[in-house]
């Protein structure tokens, strides 16, 4: 098989993989008669409980909310979930609201403030069950006095722009936020109690970075559960990738500059091997970018660096479906990319501009929504 239709297979093979709802269903487990939840080596007595509540936040939170919907089924009372204009799924127990990402809008001011009102409706010997994924950041928000949207918006754009680590950018969030920081476990009457099930895009999994920790304060306590993250993501890929006789090195944690990045690997995946790195990459963009994403910049300058090798392929893939702002999740390229797009590779890849570049020769990746938020995977292929 040819490397990249080899590499988009196994791609559209690890997303079903780590999708939120195959994840959620994996960690949990009740009894026929719905009265315990077991997650990991945790059970939760659910007749101690009055009402279970789903609430969430994330690209991923509706699909998490399928599984725990088929799981739960009628135990559960009505919840609510904020998720992308694109995160629509069949939910019976549960409502869906919409927010903006990755700069938060009205919309997203909407969503928190729904938020916070159906967590402090919850009542004594009430759960709430929250599903959290990356993107909660944007996608819902109620916020400090004195603090504007406007303000938010400005300091989220120039954050993103200068290529901080999603720690960094969190940590602002955080601070402009009556959500964020715990504040929707704030919101809970004292009598109630509250489980997170969390699907992680940060590196650290700490749970004051994941989704800017609504739940989390300071302590993330016993009721809080990481089902998945990147190394879920690596394992998938590994697993996929061998499946086919190939030989898988696992590379270093994905960070630092997304051009760097694509360059260096474009040199360092050795020969009868593919290599499989997770993480997240950034850019900082200058002034009047063009248009693109972190996995399209790294994949266009692997190319630039592969150009006329033809041993080598590499795929770049946000597991959310969308790439910086933009309709395409990553892209697939190989030492034929620029000679598909033409001479102006190099000036493209410094006006940040990859997008038009790598649909002019035809390496994209549309995958849609996926359901999923564990991170971008890369994949090197050298023959």
């Amino acid at each position: 098989m040819e490397a990249r239709a080899l590499l988009a297979e196994v791609a559209r093979e690890v997303l079903a993989d780590v999708h939120g709802t195959a994840l959620t269903a994996a960690a949990l487990r009740t009894d026929a008669a719905r009265s315990t939840l077991r997650i990991g080596s945790r059970t939760i007595d659910l007749q101690a409980h009055r009402r279970v509540v789903l609430l969430g936040a994330g690209k991923a939170s509706g699909a998490m909310a399928v599984a725990c919907e088929e799981i739960l089924g009628d135990r559960l009372s009505r919840g609510l979930v904020v998720t992308g204009e694109d995160g629509r799924y069949p939910l019976r127990y549960t409502d869906v609201a919409f927010g903006s990402h990755p700069v938060p809008g009205e919309d997203s001011l909407r969503a928190g403030e729904a938020l916070l009102a159906c967590a402090a409706a919850l009542g004594p010997d009430d759960l709430c069950i929250f599903l959290l994924s990356g993107g909660a950041s944007a996608l819902c928000e109620a916020l400090r006095p004195g603090v504007s949207l406007e303000e938010l918006r400005g300091k989220t754009r120039a954050l993103l722009a200068s290529g901080a680590p999603i720690e960094a950018i969190n940590q602002v969030r955080r601070s402009l936020s009556r959500l964020k920081a715990g504040g929707l476990a704030e919101a809970l009457h004292p009598g109630a109690r509250i489980v997170t099930l969390a699907l992680s895009d940060v590196a650290s999994n700490d749970p004051r970075v994941i989704g800017s920790g609504p739940t989390v304060k300071d302590d993330a306590g016993d009721d809080y559960f990481v089902l998945a993250d990147a190394e879920t993501l690596a394992a998938a890929a590994t697993r996929r990738l061998t499946q086919r006789g190939l030989t898988v090195v696992r590379g270093p944690r994905l960070e630092g500059e997304a051009s760097h990045v694509g360059a260096a690997l474009s040199a360092s995946c050795d020969a009868g091997t593919a290599q499989v790195r997770v993480g997240e990459t950034t850019v900082t963009l200058g002034d009047e970018p063009g248009k693109g994403g972190r996995n399209q910049e790294l994949a266009l300058a692997f190319a630039l660096g592969a150009a006329g090798n033809p041993d080598v392929a590499l795929a770049a893939i946000g597991t959310d479906g969308r790439d910086g702002p933009t309709d395409a999740a990553g892209a697939i390229v190989d030492g034929a990319t620029v000679s598909r797009g033409g001479p102006d590779a190099a000036t493209a890849l410094a006006r940040h501009d990859a997008y038009p570049y790598l649909d002019g020769a035809g390496d994209l990746v549309r995958t849609g929504p996926t359901g999923s938020n564990l991170a971008d995977l890369v994949i090197c292929i050298r023959r």
